[in-house]
């Protein structure tokens, strides 16, 4: 009967499982750096577009503080006679009601692909959805702001204002109780959209100010 070698057959299938292991480990080394790299470059995306989001929030905070402020001078104005022609010109830049477009393809990236698992930092992860979801407040407050506008101030403004050449109208027009109501309702909306607007910017420089540690 033939002797087995048994000490060369175990020292084979040490060198088996070892080659396996070693193998397995290469892949997963391999698929970690693949995954940290497309994580880095989500991230890119992100920050561009939280920089996108930044300029395009900067303007409409701007628009809506100068809404603001020609709306608080209205108020003050509106029983001079002599400042109708300003009170007209006013009540016509105000048709500009302003918003904020919000880009979200680099996050719809993130999160559709499911690549958005493979963050490990919690607290980077949280911080990303966190933020599109105050978008997603900002837009409410202008939706609200925009469904007001359309049911009051545009159509008062279509029926009683001269959208053509821009004139003057009777004074009445402009101190009606209605108008009043009007104005003071778009003011409450605006200044509702002016303080998320703010605090979206803040969120926004937060967020950054993390991403700058994984980036």
């Amino acid at each position: 009967m033939k002797n087995i070698n048994w000490l060369n057959h175990l020292v084979e299938f040490v060198v088996v499982i070892l080659g396996i292991l070693i193998a397995f480990q290469m892949s997963t080394c391999a698929e970690t750096q693949s995954q940290k790299k497309l994580i880095k470059e989500h991230l890119e995306n992100i920050k561009s577009e939280t920089k996108f989001n930044q300029r395009n929030i900067k303007g409409a905070l701007e628009l809506a503080e100068s809404s603001q402020k020609k709306l608080d001078s209205m108020f003050v104005i509106l029983s001079v006679d002599s400042a109708l022609t300003t009170v007209n010109n006013f009540s016509l830049a105000l048709l500009n009601i302003g918003g904020v477009y919000i880009k979200r393809n680099a996050y719809r990236s993130l999160t559709e692909s499911g690549d958005i698992r493979y963050i490990r930092d919690f607290k980077l992860k949280n911080e990303i959805v966190n933020l599109y979801e105050y978008y997603e407040w900002v837009k409410g407050i202008d939706e609200i702001h925009v469904n007001v506008y359309d049911r009051s101030y545009f159509p008062y403004i279509l029926k009683n204002f001269d959208l053509v050449e821009g004139k003057v109208q009777s004074a009445e027009v402009y101190r009606s109780k209605d108008y009043k109501n009007i104005l003071s309702s778009y003011r409450f909306f605006l200044v509702n959209r002016i303080k998320k607007y703010k605090d979206c910017q803040e969120q926004m420089e937060g967020f950054l100010n993390h991403l700058k540690e994984e980036v």
